[in-house]
């Protein structure tokens, strides 16, 4: 198991590859209702604050505002392709 400070040095390690990655996973796995940002720092073996640390460093966004941001991008499209009504894709 990593000690905190491991995990902070493994953080400085985190490359654009690996935020991409991440991002990845989060569209991949957006409309599963169970998937949250704590399911995407257990898939990189750091913490939330760690994740969002990082990930706002790199991306530019807190990973909450990432996922916001493709959920948004998601209805945006179901209501345009669709025809659906704001209500029907929340």
């Amino acid at each position: 198991m990593k000690s905190d400070k491991d995990k902070y040095l493994y953080l400085l390690d985190l490359n654009t590859t690996e935020i991409s990655l991440l991002c990845v996973i989060m569209v991949n796995n957006i409309n599963k209702k169970d998937f949250d940002i704590s399911s995407v720092a257990r898939f990189a073996s750091i913490g939330n604050s760690a994740l969002h640390h990082v990930f706002e460093k790199i991306v530019g966004q807190s990973p909450i505002q990432y996922l916001k941001k493709i959920r948004l991008h998601q209805a945006r499209l179901m209501i345009v392709s669709n025809g659906l009504s704001v209500c029907e894709a929340a």
